[in-house]
């Protein structure tokens, strides 16, 4: 077409030829541009002979110098003219153009010599390739783009095989297939590390090697993922754990040894024996005291020795009594309630001193007669013979009643004979005393309860009295 030639119209006796003055029009019909033909011919020669569409450098050029004569028919260029073409169908095409602006050809001369030239151009390389070139296989494809010639097999656009060959000529092997992985299994445990790994297309399993990479210690064929978990300090199993999943154990530390911890260190353990220094229970209330632990006796000195939360628990309490006077006999207004068993200094078991700040008034005291002071504590002053049969007598009997030592007093130093006897007339006691001293005591504390009478009988004199007392 016009525009395909980069042609117009133009009235003819406006046209004038680009040519010599004898180089006229031919007066005939036209025909294909022989320009056009063998211009693009020999554009697709050399494409296939180098390779490539683009001129070396990707650039060609050619420059006209102005007023150089280059026309030959006419004054010009005015300016230097440069001409480039990137390919070498760009100059071909130029070479067609010419025809036209020359008036040799019009535009439908042009574009079937450039299709027929394409033809004949690669027609003509592919039979000098035979002159030049063989196919030793006979795969179709001659040496010099075979890139095996002695191998039927291998050719460009041939099947790729796994077999570590270029089999498809595209400078690759065993490319577009499959690759399969394996990873060095050191341990041959089944799993391995990606320490050293082989990428293969085949899928056989190399000796050696893994389909896995999960190893954590390729070194220790009893380490895995998925390995039985054992009780070592190791993650056998590789799951970033150690010891996890087992039954774990904690112990306590047992400073003093008594079998008992405290939860202020502790072990968590997957073995069951107990560390050294450590025990199963917390329950130490103190770990300084190997005395001290639940369970242990407790003893009567201020401490929770058994970890119950109680100090001297369950321990017989023994009551004492301030006794300031150290007559024996304590004060009821002051007591120590105590679980310890020796009596504390400055005080007694008994609560019976009536005045304590007199050592001489107690229940042991001699009852003074006229002294206005309980002198034996039995609640009754001056209480010196509660019952006398003889009026007149000289002996003074108290307290009565008794409940310890009864006192006798007699004015007289003589030889007295004592009998205590039960009201039905049985004699349960007899003393003869030969020294009275004018005041002796009798234990009665060990009489039973009950009315009893004295007999009384001065054998010098001839004194004799009964008394009638009363054991309370």
């Amino acid at each position: 077409t016009l525009g395909a030639a980069g042609a117009g119209w133009i009235l003819a006796e406006n046209w004038d030829t680009y040519q010599r003055k004898t180089f006229v029009t031919p007066p005939f019909g036209g025909y294909i541009s022989g320009h056009s033909t063998y211009s693009r011919a020999a554009a697709e020669v050399l494409t296939n002979l180098t390779g490539s569409s683009y001129f070396p450098g990707g650039m060609a050029e050619k420059v006209i110098p102005a007023n150089s004569g280059f026309l030959l028919f006419e004054q010009g260029p005015s300016v230097d003219v440069r001409l480039q073409w990137a390919t070498y169908r760009d100059a071909s095409d130029q070479t067609s153009l010419s025809r036209i602006w020359g008036g040799i050809h019009p535009p439908f001369d042009d574009m079937p010599g450039r299709f027929i030239g394409g033809r004949c151009g690669q027609d003509a390389f592919d039979l000098a390739k035979t002159y030049f070139y063989a196919d030793n296989d006979t795969d179709g494809f001659f040496s010099y783009e075979d890139c095996d010639d002695s191998n039927a097999a291998i050719y460009p656009g041939a099947p790729e095989l796994c077999d570590g060959i270029d089999n498809d000529c595209n400078g690759l092997f065993d490319d577009g297939l499959t690759q399969y992985q394996f990873y060095v299994d050191m341990d041959a445990d089944g799993f391995g590390t990606d320490t050293l790994i082989i990428s293969t297309c085949t899928d056989t399993l190399p000796a050696g090697y893994s389909m896995a990479n999960t190893d954590c210690d390729d070194a220790n064929a009893a380490i895995y993922p998925g390995a039985p978990e054992l009780c070592d300090g190791i993650d056998n199993d590789c799951n970033g754990l150690m010891d996890d999943g087992l039954t774990q154990y904690l112990f306590y530390v047992d400073n003093d040894g008594d079998g008992f911890g405290t939860d202020i260190v502790t072990i968590s353990s997957c073995l069951d024996s107990i560390p050294t220094g450590y025990s199963v229970v917390s329950f130490d209330c103190d770990d300084t005291n190997s005395a001290v632990f639940p369970g242990a006796l407790e003893l009567c000195d201020g401490i929770d020795n058994n970890c119950d939360g109680q100090i001297n628990e369950n321990l017989p309490i023994i009551t004492y009594y301030v006794d300031a006077d150290s007559d024996g006999y304590g004060n009821q207004s002051t007591r120590v309630d105590t679980c310890l068993a020796g009596i504390p200094v400055g005080f007694v078991v008994n609560d019976m001193d009536c005045d304590d700040a007199n050592a001489l008034v107690n229940p042991n005291g001699w009852e003074v007669p006229g002294d206005g002071v309980d002198n034996n504590c039995d609640g009754i002053i001056d209480n010196v013979s509660g019952t006398q049969d003889t009026e007149d007598t000289l002996f003074r009997v108290y307290p009565n009643p008794v409940s310890s030592y009864l006192v006798i007093d007699y004015p007289f130093n003589t030889a007295v004979d004592l009998r205590i006897i039960e009201p039905s007339g049985k004699i349960i006691r007899s003393y003869q005393l030969e020294q009275f001293d004018q005041h002796i005591k009798i234990d009665c504390s060990a009489l039973p309860s009950g009315i009893y009478f004295l007999h009384l009988t001065d054998r010098i004199n001839g004194a004799n009295t009964v008394v009638k007392i009363v054991r309370k």
